[in-house]
């Protein structure tokens, strides 16, 4: 009888001690989870923020580009307009007005070239 209730205090010592360290471990778990979770978020944060980034720097290099564009576009129709103005008259060109070439006809009349490649008279003054 003896034997029996050392083996049972025996068996009850070794399952209790047991059952603190299934504790311990599940609580550690639990632990190393959510460090995990908090590891994954800043991650996912990171990536996002990285991704803004990278889409902004992308918009604003189209926007650059865009305008760029317009610019050489701007510029091609101001040099073919001037060279259909010079093609078509061989007048002097005589100072600006209004960042515009100023020409003098054969009888003195002086005039430029507006945007739409016509001769725009300037009064006399």
């Amino acid at each position: 009888m003896k034997k029996l209730l050392v083996i049972c205090i025996a068996l009850f010592i070794t399952v209790f001690t047991n059952a603190q360290e299934v504790k311990k471990v599940k609580s550690k778990a639990k632990q190393e989870s959510a460090e995990i979770k908090k590891d994954a978020s800043k991650a996912k944060k990171e990536i996002k923020s990285e991704a803004d980034k990278t889409a902004k720097e992308a918009k604003k290099d189209a926007q650059t580009k865009k305008e760029i564009v317009k610019k050489d576009v701007k510029v091609a129709k101001e040099t073919a307009v001037e060279k259909k103005a010079n093609a078509a008259n061989k007048d002097k060109v005589t100072g600006t007005y209004n960042g515009k070439k100023v020409y003098t006809g054969p009888k003195g009349g002086r005039y430029y070239i507006n945007s739409n490649g016509n001769k725009t008279y300037i009064d006399k003054k």
